[in-house]
């Protein structure tokens, strides 16, 4: 299936993955680009809160790129769902995100995919992407930022969903 603008999605994307997260995201983490949505009670969300009228719509309110109130290898999990393609420096975000994370700790992500969502200029496309991903796309950067297994490496595009779901397990080799 591909992105259609009848498609009603509610901004709920993380929902339509909740179910394969539970693995990956017990302890205590954090939910990049939350919205104001709560997907899981122990999650620590961040938010900008610009897509919100500034709303206090989560615990940390900061750019998703920068975690600077958390502490290296802190988090048993980072957690962010359709948020990656908004930031710039995408490569520095992740870097970022990274850092927080613990040896054995993972970074679950859930993007659209390119092929499935339209590309950035086209009609249909969201006007604040400044990425059109591919899985390999995440996995490159990745490999730039850190020692890691891959877990998880999904496309997603049954129902209503346009989207790639992958999984990183810190390796320890990162301490």
């Amino acid at each position: 299936m591909t992105w259609r603008p009848d498609a009603d999605s509610s901004h709920r994307e993380a929902e339509k993955i909740a179910h394969l997260i539970v693995p990956y995201t017990r302890g205590r983490g954090l939910d990049i680009g939350s919205g104001d949505k709560f997907l899981f009670p122990h999650f620590i969300r961040v938010d900008s809160g610009k897509d919100f009228g500034d709303a206090r719509i989560a615990e940390i309110k900061s750019d998703a790129s920068d975690l600077n109130l958390i502490a290296d290898e802190s988090c048993d999990y980072v957690f962010s769902s359709h948020c990656l393609e908004h930031i710039a420096d995408h490569k520095a975000a992740l870097r970022e995100w990274w850092r927080v994370i613990k040896p054995g700790g993972h970074l679950v992500l859930y993007l659209p995919h390119r092929d499935l969502y339209p590309k950035i200029g086209e009609p249909g496309s969201n006007p604040d992407h400044k990425h059109d991903f591919i899985p390999d796309d995440i996995i490159d950067a990745m490999k730039e930022i850190g020692s890691w297994t891959l877990l998880e490496n999904e496309v997603r595009s049954g129902g209503n969903e346009y989207s790639f779901f992958l999984v990183f397990r810190k390796d320890a080799a990162d301490e």
